[in-house]
C-alpha cells in the first residue's frame, strides 16, 4: 500500500474515533461580526481547474451550495480527515446532500497538478478538485482569507515539505455567496444541523 493510501485510511480511523468521543457533545462555534452577514469581504469569484482538467469558476457551481475545504494532498491527518468529514455530511443530509456540491481546493499547487489532485479524490465521493497556478491560487486563498505557509524541511528532497494552513469549511450558498464556517473539529452531526438549516432559509428566502 503507497504511503498516501496509508495516510488516509488513517485519517479514515481516526475520524470514527473522533465522532464515537463527540458524539452528543455541544459544539460552540463563534464567528466573528463580519462574517455574520456574509458579506463579500469572504469569497468571490476564482479561476481554476479541476481534477478533470476543466476550467472552473464560481458559477461553475451555481444553483448548489458550496461546501469548501482548503488542504493539500500530502496532508498527512487533517486534509484527508476533512474530506472524509464532508463525505460524511452530505451522506447524513440524504436527499438535501444532492444540493451540495463538495469542493476541495489546494494550498500546494505547485505538488497538487491536475493529476496528482484525481489519484487522490479517488478515494473519497463525489469532491471536486481545485488547482491552478501558484498565482491563480494565491489569488483565492487571499480572497477566501485562507492561511497558508509553506513549512521547509531540513531534508534534501525540495519536494518534502509541509504547509500550515487554515483548516476550515466554508458554506456558499447558491449564489456563491458566503453563508458561514465550520472549523475542522466540528461534529459532523452538528455541521448537518447547521447546514440543513441553511438550506431550509434559502428555500424560505427564495434564494
Amino acid at each position: 500500500m503507497s504511503r498516501k493510501k496509508l495516510i488516509i485510511a488513517g485519517a479514515l480511523i481516526a475520524l470514527a474515533t473522533l465522532a464515537m468521543l463527540v458524539l452528543n457533545k455541544p459544539v460552540s462555534k463563534s464567528l466573528p461580526a463580519d462574517k455574520t452577514t456574509g458579506s463579500p469581504a469572504i469569497g468571490g469569484d476564482f479561476a481554476l481547474i479541476d481534477q478533470t482538467g476543466r476550467a472552473v469558476n464560481l458559477q461553475t457551481f451555481a444553483g448548489k451550495h458550496v461546501l469548501m475545504f482548503f488542504g493539500f494532498t500530502h496532508c498527512p491527518d487533517v486534509c484527508p480527515t476533512g474530506l472524509a468529514t464532508m463525505n460524511q455530511v452530505v451522506a447524513k443530509l440524504g436527499d438535501s446532500g444532492a444540493q451540495i456540491q463538495q469542493v476541495f481546493v489546494t494550498v500546494d499547487p505547485v505538488r497538487d497538478t491536475q493529476q496528482e489532485m484525481a489519484e487522490y479524490l479517488a478515494h473519497f465521493n463525489g469532491i471536486t478538485g481545485l488547482t491552478g497556478t501558484p498565482e491563480q491560487v494565491h489569488t483565492m486563498l487571499k480572497n477566501y482569507k485562507i492561511y497558508a505557509q509553506k513549512n521547509p524541511h531540513d531534508g534534501d528532497d525540495v519536494n518534502e515539505y509541509m504547509m500550515d494552513h487554515s483548516s476550515l469549511f466554508y458554506l456558499l450558498d447558491k449564489n456563491g455567496k458566503f453563508v458561514t464556517f465550520f472549523q475542522s473539529t466540528m461534529a459532523v452531526d452538528d455541521m448537518v444541523r447547521e447546514i440543513q438549516q441553511a438550506l431550509i432559509r434559502d428555500a424560505e428566502d427564495g434564494s
